[in-house]
């Protein structure tokens, strides 16, 4: 486990762990498999549901806030690409669904070819809070987004 959270929290690659770890192929097998199965989200969640009574809130959110980014993507990346025409972008897009406390709620990689309003509504379908719903919507104006 400290393998793979050292690997999380720096950001390193795999090849450059330090050789106290155990060897870089064991320690990327249990990240994966802990994807796979499920363990990130349970712990998620656990850490989730103890953090917000702490802050004097209940258990499950009734707002969030959901932002998205256009990332280009190297020339290697042929899955899940597209053209965002708004931003002149060809690559990915990230959603990201946070509460009012900040805290992550749901991430999605989508192509960024997909438009905003249908990303986002993929976002609102996967999310396992019943109290958000996707009616409370608003857009930043113009003169508030950065150029």
């Amino acid at each position: 486990m400290d393998a793979i959270f050292y690997l999380l929290q720096s950001g390193c690659q795999r090849a450059l762990l330090p050789h106290d770890f155990p060897p870089k192929s064991r320690v990327h097998y249990y990240f994966k498999w802990f994807c796979r199965d499920g363990t990130w989200r349970r712990v998620h969640d656990a850490l989730y549901r103890r953090k917000r009574p702490l802050e004097g809130h209940e258990d499950q959110p009734s707002f969030a806030i959901i932002d998205r980014q256009s990332v280009m993507t190297g020339p290697d990346a042929h899955s899940d690409t597209g053209y965002d025409a708004g931003k002149k972008i060809k690559g990915r897009k990230r959603y990201i669904l946070a509460d009012t406390l900040g805290m992550l709620l749901k991430a999605e990689v989508h192509s960024a070819g997909i438009q905003d309003r249908d990303g986002a509504a993929l976002v609102f379908d996967r999310l396992a809070s019943p109290r958000i719903s996707s009616g409370t919507q608003r857009q930043a104006s113009p003169s508030s987004r950065p150029q």
